[in-house]
């Protein structure tokens, strides 16, 4: 199987292509960041639309918070190159909400999975944790749209990755019982 890893920053993203090479072991995996089709010099240094942000990490290992209009004809841009490279799936590695973006084979996305997924769990009060503060806001927005009540915790920052579970914990049962918490960042694997 042929493999096409999409994130919304530059790759390689190793992070995040262990976790497909975990389940797909003898899986190859293409893989291209958005970014990756302009020059560094045209990513933007600011945000347009504060409501509707994503971060993702840069080929310099600093992050960016990028606008979701912004990354959207870069990403499908991507998906035609995967498609080129024939791949016989694709994996967006972003967790954010790109409805637009189509393919020729099949074009898996976690929000659109989770989604899915909280759906036939019934789930519609929900907690959700991201990474950032930029994130609070689009987060929110972004479950509402799809008809989810959520509330939205920023995760403090430089908070260890193997103290993120603890910090939900805590969080979920300090509060109003929820029917799911999820970590909207596919960086985290809990």
């Amino acid at each position: 199987m042929r493999i096409g890893a999409l994130t919304i920053g530059h790759s390689p993203r190793q992070d995040l292509l262990r976790l497909i090479q975990v389940c797909q072991p003898d899986a190859e995996i293409v893989d291209i960041g958005a970014l990756d089709l302009i020059h560094d010099y045209d990513v933007p240094a600011g945000m347009t639309d504060p409501t509707d942000v994503l971060t993702t990490y840069l080929r310099d290992g600093s992050t960016a918070t990028l606008d979701r209009s912004f990354l959207t004809p870069l990403m499908q841009q991507a998906i035609y190159t995967l498609e080129n490279a024939n791949t016989d799936v694709i994996i967006s590695l972003s967790s954010g909400d790109f409805p637009s973006l189509r393919s020729t084979i099949p074009l898996i996305k976690p929000f659109t999975t989770t989604c899915a997924q909280l759906r036939a769990m019934q789930a519609r009060r929900i907690a959700v944790a991201v990474p950032v503060p930029e994130q609070e806001d689009t987060s929110r927005l972004k479950w509402a749209a799809h008809g989810f009540d959520a509330t939205v915790w920023v995760m403090p920052e430089g908070l260890p990755t193997a103290q993120v579970g603890g910090w939900l914990h805590e969080l979920t049962y300090a509060t109003t019982p929820f029917d799911a918490v999820i970590i909207d960042d596919v960086r985290y694997t809990l």
